[in-house]
């Protein structure tokens, strides 16, 4: 059966200046700052980060001397090709919308995916971490 899961609790993103993307998740997605902490024993700062529309919770963390994102993990088609995480996926209402938001902001789409009747748009945080902002309810658009 598994283990039963209640919601997403949160997902965490490693990046090089923690003020910078605090901000820049502020300002582009509309995140809240919860808290900031410490990692002690690998002196790594942390911030967590809340989307008050939908309770999604995001741990930014910037440990010292870590390595950037390689550039072929910067796109989504080339990042499939590594094992591991790919992206955290946002809803939106409507992609156009978010299309000239995001154009109005400066933030460059590095991809557009239209998908099962739907579109994903795909964006970079200043470190090149993938985000998808995702038009409607995935579980509403896949044949599960």
């Amino acid at each position: 059966m598994g283990i039963q899961t209640l919601r997403t609790n949160h997902f965490a993103v490693s990046v090089s200046d923690l003020e910078r993307s605090i901000a820049w998740y502020q300002r582009v997605l509309g995140f809240k700052l919860l808290c900031r902490n410490m990692i002690e024993h690998i002196d790594t700062p942390v911030a967590h980060l809340d989307s008050p529309d939908s309770g999604f919770v995001l741990e930014l963390y910037s440990p010292p001397m870590a390595k950037p994102v390689p550039d072929e993990r910067k796109t989504p088609d080339e990042d499939m090709m590594t094992n591991g995480n790919k992206h955290f996926s946002l809803t939106i209402a409507d992609h156009e919308q978010t299309l000239a938001e995001l154009e109005e902001m400066g933030i460059p789409v590095v991809f557009i995916a239209p998908c099962w009747g739907t579109v994903g748009v795909f964006i970079n945080d200043p470190d090149g971490n993938i985000i998808e902002l995702f038009e409607g309810d995935m579980r509403e658009k896949v044949n599960v």
